[in-house]
Order: structure tokens, then sequence, then C-alpha cells
């Protein structure tokens, strides 16, 4: 899979919103147990940061498959997992300019390859698997997650958001560093399923770096995001019942 296959969407219907929360419900409740399946009987894993979250998803348009997803939560209050969680300084730039990424996840199939004996993967963090795979599944895991972070900068940024926030395992860390990424730590680890740090980032360099990087592997690159509305992806429904049938039998 090339990057030019990927398409990342933003999840602007309902149709598409169910999606995002029904692959989260099938990696967050059902292959994990990083939730509890029994709080969420409609098969849609959600929580109360969704009211102000956009939901994001990453589509092949070769095969129709979903391959990612994560949402981007805005807060003008400041209520974000990252100050919920961590003793974020009052100095720290005001929660206003920032939005969250959070619930990133790497659909199984991109994820299957992985190491049986990697017995210490963080329950819920797909994206372990780019220490796992071998080269050309670690090349595919990695350009689906430098896509999907790229749109969430840019869209961020096209809404005048300057500041990107993390709340993140140390192995993702590593990860967004050696993508050039620059983490800014905005207060010490925190016990929260797993080990994890409060970071923030300017979005322009975010969506700088990952330019830069996918411009190295693919020369022009189409826009960062459509919305799902306007979407090769909305042509029909179909692959959505699909997915569904196939995921959960319904």
């Amino acid at each position: 899979m090339s990057s030019s296959d990927i398409e990342v969407v933003v999840a602007d219907t309902n149709a598409a919103r169910d999606l995002h929360y029904a692959l989260r419900y099938q990696v967050f409740c059902i292959e994990t147990g990083f939730e509890d399946a029994s709080r969420f009987p409609d098969q849609q894993e959600k929580d109360e940061f969704d009211d102000s979250a956009i939901p994001f998803l990453v589509r092949c348009q070769h095969t129709g498959d979903w391959l990612a997803t994560a949402r981007l939560i805005l807060s003008d209050d400041g209520n974000l997992p990252i100050k919920r969680y961590c003793n974020v300084p009052r100095h720290t730039i005001p929660f206003d300019q920032m939005a969250e990424l959070s619930r990133l996840l790497i659909a199984t199939k991109v994820r299957r390859r992985r190491s049986l004996s990697n017995k210490r993967q963080q329950p819920g963090f797909g994206v372990t698997a780019l220490t796992q795979h071998g080269h050309r599944q670690r090349g595919q895991t990695a350009r689906i997650l430098r896509d999907l972070i790229r749109a969430m900068a840019a869209f961020g940024l096209d809404r005048g958001i300057p500041h990107a926030a993390f709340f993140i395992t140390p192995a993702l860390a590593r990860i967004l560093g050696r993508m050039q990424i620059d983490l800014t730590a905005i207060g010490g680890a925190v016990r929260h399923r797993g080990l994890r740090f409060p970071f923030i980032s300017r979005a322009t360099q975010v969506y700088d770096a990952l330019t830069r990087l996918a411009e190295r592997d693919a020369g022009e690159l189409p826009q960062p995001y459509v919305m799902f509305s306007e979407s090769a992806a909305t042509v029909t429904r179909h692959t959505l019942d699909e997915y569904e049938h196939r995921k959960f039998g319904t």
C-alpha cells in the first residue's frame, strides 16, 4: 500500500461517526479489554469527550477498507483528558488554543502480523505494532499514522488552533520523535492505563514535519483530509454495512 492509496476522512455524518465509534468498540472493548464492553450495549464506544471531538477515519481508496481512526478533542473551557488526568502547570498555553489527539487506533488487519511474543503491549494502543512488524508492515502502519496525524494537525490549523496536545505512552512518544515531531513535556509521568506523559507541540511544526516525510515517500501530495460527506467513501453505504456484518455479526 502506498501513501496515494490512503485517504483521511473527517467523520462529518452520522454514518461516519457510527463507524468511528464501532471501530473503537471493536479494538478497545473486544480485542484488548481496554474498556468494559458491557457499558456499550449498542457496540459504540463513547465517552464524555466525544461531544466536543471531531472523529477522523483512514480509508484505503483501492479496497475501501477502513484502516484507522482517531479523534481531535476541541475545548474552550479546558475539558480535555490531558487536563483531567495530569497536573498541567497554570502557565501552560491556554486550553482554548490547543486540541488533543485521542483514541488513536490501527485496525486489526493492519496489526495482525505483530509478534505473538509481544506480552508487554499496552491495551488499546494499536501503534505499538510499529515495533513488532516486519519492515514492510511497519512502513504501512507508519504511513497510516503519519497521514492521520498530519490531517488532524491541518484540521486544527484550519480552525485557528495553534497547538496539539498528546497524552501518550513512551512508545508512541518515541515514534512521534522519529517522525521529527517536537514534543514538549508539560508534566510528569502519570499512571493511567499504563504509563503516560502529557506533551504539547506546535501544530504548524507537526504538519510541516509530517508533510516533509510524506513528500519524500510520495512526491506530490493530496490534500491532508476530506470531509466524509464529500469523499469517494460516500458513493454507497455498503462498505459500512459490510464492515459491521463482518466484525459484529449483525
